[in-house]
C-alpha cells in the first residue's frame, strides 16, 4: 500500500531588488527500490504578490504553470497556493528548490511544504 510524504520548509524570506533569491536543499524520504518520485505537489504561503511571473524551481526545472499567483483583489493577507511537481522532478534523497523573483515585486514568503507520493 502506498503511502503519502511531505517535508516542512520554513522560509520567512522577503523577495526584493537586493535579496533575489532563495534556495534550500531538502530530503525526500522513498523505499530504497525507488528512484524519482511520479506524484508530488508543493504548497507556498505568501503575501504581497503583485507579479505571477516569479519562478520556482525543483533540481533545476521550472513547476508548470504560475508558480505564485497574485492574490485576488486588492489582498495583502497570507495566502497558500499549490503547484504540481511534474514526474521524475522530485528524487530520493537531497533534493534542491530555488524560487527566484522575477520583476520589481517584493514580496514575502512564509512557508513551503512539498508532498510526494511513494509507490
Amino acid at each position: 500500500m502506498a503511502r503519502a510524504d511531505f517535508n516542512y520548509i520554513p522560509v520567512n524570506k522577503t523577495f526584493n531588488e537586493n535579496s533575489p533569491v532563495f534556495e534550500v536543499d531538502f530530503p525526500v524520504e522513498v523505499s530504497a527500490s525507488q528512484a524519482v518520485v511520479d506524484d508530488g505537489y508543493l504548497l507556498i504561503t505568501v503575501r504581497s504578490v503583485d507579479s505571477q511571473s516569479h519562478r520556482i524551481q525543483i533540481n533545476g526545472t521550472d513547476l508548470s504553470g504560475f508558480d505564485i499567483p497574485k492574490p485576488p483583489g486588492d489582498s495583502d493577507a497570507w495566502l497558500t497556493y499549490m503547484d504540481r511537481i511534474q514526474p521524475n522532478v522530485l528524487r530520493s534523497g537531497m533534493n534542491n528548490i530555488q524560487i527566484t523573483r522575477v520583476g520589481n515585486d517584493d514580496f514575502v514568503v512564509k512557508d513551503i511544504v512539498v508532498h510526494w507520493r511513494e509507490a
